[in-house]
């Protein structure tokens, strides 16, 4: 994604608490999928993602109804649903009317990464996958929205990247073949730091903030992690830190073990699961802005009364232990979330 593309009320505040002031109440900030926003609306999630028109009308109209309904307001963004960094390996895209869309995985087999590395290493990226759309909707944005820039560019983590090239296969294949998989983590890190570097020329304008989204992150065990692709995710936030102000690393289902890990990158930003503590987050991820730390389940599942319970507590909190907290659902948005319980997530405090 191109873009901040968040939903959010507070957004001064946002950036006076990255920017180390502390806040008695919290900013609140979502990250709402484009499906479920076309859903809000009666339009084609297949329609959003495809047709830049319908998505630029989508989000005009969800802003409408969610700024009425809560007071919050739609950052601009060109939304690809996640996929346009793993569309560059060459998957199939499937899109549904409701549905977030789906890449298909480009590895059969372990074997497969040094057919892999040579074909993305010799291509021209501004010519695979989604990437020629991007641009292309890039300019039209351009043309049509001159007053609101993009600021931003969120790309994937390194095991989120993985896992969309091996589909489930990862999570064996990390064990039965640990040095195919690390040799694919230095195929995925180059390939990242090129289409970032790329993004950036093309663009030919600032984009103080770099959202790394690593959900896959947490479904490997730490160990796991540490072996096989700390060093390749080391390595590109690190080589790309030279044209941001602020990173963002976001994990939701990271456990303690991984925090660490996330600590150690100096992220601005930090997501991880709502599993781990705020005492355990204050003391772990010193200088780091927390997003989160509601269940999305819960803002899915819940009432309006169990939700802004929650919320309410979170902040809470965060501000009697100085933890500086971004208050968010610990994840995206899940479709099917009722419209009023993100209303009652966002009015709690």
């Amino acid at each position: 994604m191109l873009g901040f593309g968040y939903a959010y009320k507070g957004f001064f505040k946002a950036a006076a608490i990255c920017a180390g002031f502390r806040l008695s109440k919290p900013p609140v900030i979502l990250d709402i999928p484009g499906a479920w926003l076309a859903g809000l609306v009666g339009e084609s999630a297949r329609k959003y993602y495809s047709d830049f028109r319908v998505q630029r009308d989508v989000r005009r109209r969800a802003e409408a109804i969610l700024r009425e309904a809560a007071g919050l307001r739609l950052s601009n963004c060109l939304d690809f649903g996640g996929i346009a960094a793993g569309s560059m390996f060459g998957g199939e895209i499937t899109l549904g009317d409701a549905a977030l869309p789906e890449l298909s995985p480009v590895l059969n087999s372990p074997e497969d990464v040094t057919n892999l590395a040579v074909k993305i290493d010799a291509s021209s990226l501004e010519e695979t996958g989604l990437i020629p759309q991007l641009f292309t909707w890039r300019h039209q944005l351009r043309r049509q929205e001159r007053g609101r820039m993009l600021f931003a560019m969120r790309i994937p983590g390194v095991v989120t990247l993985a896992e969309q090239v091996c589909g489930e296969d990862l999570y064996n294949w990390v064990k039965s073949h640990p040095g195919r998989m690390f040799d694919l983590a230095g195929v995925l890190r180059r390939a990242l730091i090129r289409l970032a570097r790329l993004i950036r020329s093309r663009t030919s304008a600032p984009l103080p903030v770099l959202i790394f989204e690593d959900p896959a992150m947490g479904r490997l065990d730490p160990e796991v992690f540490h072996e096989i692709f700390w060093r390749a995710t080391r390595s590109v936030v690190y080589s790309l830190a030279s044209f941001k102000l602020f990173t963002w690393y976001l994990s939701p289902g990271a456990a303690e073990g991984h925090v660490q890990y996330i600590g150690r990158l100096r992220s601005r930003v930090a997501q991880v699961g709502e599993a781990v503590s705020l005492e355990y987050i204050r003391s772990n991820l010193r200088g780091a802005v927390l997003l989160g730390h509601v269940p999305a389940k819960t803002l899915r599942d819940g009432d309006s009364a169990q939700v802004r319970d929650i919320a309410t507590a979170c902040a809470a909190k965060a501000h009697a232990i100085g933890a500086p907290l971004l208050l968010s659902p610990s994840g995206a948005v899940e479709l099917g979330t009722p419209l009023e319980n993100i209303a009652a997530f966002v009015n709690a405090q």
